[in-house]
């Protein structure tokens, strides 16, 4: 398991996103278990990055509901997780590799400890209140 990294990640967040925008058009394209989603990916070139010892979990897709404001909440394993991998990135607080897309040059490498925390919270905010578009 990587220990700067100790999550589930893709190497290419657009495509990802073509692939999820596929299956919010046609549910019927779901895969159907664990190792079906990571071949989707594969095939696709989204690049899955599976930590060691991260297993086969069961699939759940939620559907967003129109008016209504969808709250997503991480389990307080993944909520951990996170924490500890902010903690062990000692030189530099790694950002997924969609930022790319956004910003040109490079963010800044060397982000103090308080900072990267409240880069991690800040992010895990814009997550749970996404609206998904």
């Amino acid at each position: 398991m990587s220990k700067e990294q100790p999550f589930f990640r893709v190497n290419n967040y657009e495509i990802l996103g073509e692939i999820l925008e596929e299956w919010a058009r046609d549910h019927q394209t779901w895969p159907e278990n664990w190792s079906e989603f990571i071949q989707v990916l594969e095939e696709r070139g989204a690049g899955p990055v599976v930590p060691d010892g991260f297993g086969e979990p069961e699939l759940a897709f939620h559907l967003l509901v129109d008016g209504k404001m969808n709250i997503s909440l991480p389990t307080k394993t993944m909520l951990d997780a996170a924490n500890i991998a902010v903690g062990l990135q000692k030189k530099r607080y790694i950002f997924p590799s969609q930022y790319d897309l956004a910003y040109t040059g490079s963010l800044d490498e060397n982000i103090t400890p308080p900072k990267r925390k409240k880069v991690q919270r800040a992010r895990l905010a814009d997550y749970c209140i996404s609206l998904c578009m």
